[in-house]
């Protein structure tokens, strides 16, 4: 019986920790961190991404997004039963 128990108080214990809007407080923590590092950072970063070639440069901004932006999941758009083609372009000017 004292198994039982103890298998259901682990499970109260893990509902409270699984509580929607409830922020992991290490994760919160890093992040600010992190918020930290590069907000001390952000004249050597600006530098190190003008060095960049316009390619390198999107694909680092869009690495480090990953960090500020939320994940958006994939939408399926459809209609009729049909797949929608959509197509983005995207032309880059060198300035320099």
């Amino acid at each position: 019986m004292r198994g039982f128990q103890n298998r259901e108080l682990a499970k109260k214990a893990g509902q409270k920790s699984r509580r929607t809007g409830v922020s992991n407080k290490i994760t919160s923590e890093i992040r600010g961190c992190f918020k930290s590092l590069i907000e001390s950072n952000l004249e050597r970063l600006q530098d190190d991404l003008n060095s960049l070639e316009p390619k390198d440069r999107l694909n680092i901004i869009i690495s480090l997004s990953a960090f500020v932006l939320p994940k958006l999941n994939a939408v399926d758009v459809t209609t009729g039963g049909e797949q929608l083609e959509r197509y983005v372009t995207l032309n880059f000017k060198d300035d320099e």
